[in-house]
């Protein structure tokens, strides 16, 4: 817990020494919009939207929402468990609607963080069939986690808080 406040007190000074070093240049802070954030739902890119579908389904439980098209090849889809919900879309469609991603590598510089309830019954039930990259463990905040690898390199750390 003591690392926690160090670090938000680090932060809270880099963020100070931010804005006044912005004031001292010149520069004012630019107002956030008035909005509300709703939700965050990630799309993926993949090259094979069934086989992935397929993954998320079988392997964890995942259940098919909606696919573009309806049947066959999918160029998109979309999964749900219970408030989570993940898109999947081909290199190729994705690359149309954004150019800039035609040649980065599938799998990206990020990890999904899912906080499940549960998280040794979900170990257990899907160790022996699933790419395990991170063992199940109590981390130095007192959460249980362990990390896979998807069908297409993406990595999910399944969290439960809470447990010492």
């Amino acid at each position: 817990m003591r690392i926690l406040h160090h670090a938000a007190f680090l932060l809270g000074c880099l963020s100070l020494l931010l804005l006044v070093a912005g004031r001292q240049a010149g520069v004012s802070p630019t107002p956030v919009p008035s909005m509300t954030l709703q939700k965050l739902t990630p799309n993926m890119m993949v090259e094979d939207v069934n086989q992935t579908v397929d993954f998320y389904r079988d392997m964890l439980g995942f259940k098919l929402v909606m696919t573009v098209p309806e049947r066959g090849r999918f160029d998109w889809a979309l999964v749900q468990r219970d408030g989570v919900e993940i898109m999947f879309q081909t290199r190729a469609s994705l690359s149309r609607d954004v150019p800039m991603l035609q040649d980065r590598p599938l799998g990206g510089a990020l990890t999904f963080y899912l906080d499940v309830q549960g998280v040794e019954a979900l170990y257990e039930q899907i160790r022996n069939r699933v790419e395990i990259i991170q063992d199940l463990h109590t981390t130095f905040y007192s959460t249980r986690e362990f990390a896979v690898q998807d069908c297409n390199g993406f990595i999910l750390t399944f969290a439960e808080n809470g447990q010492a």
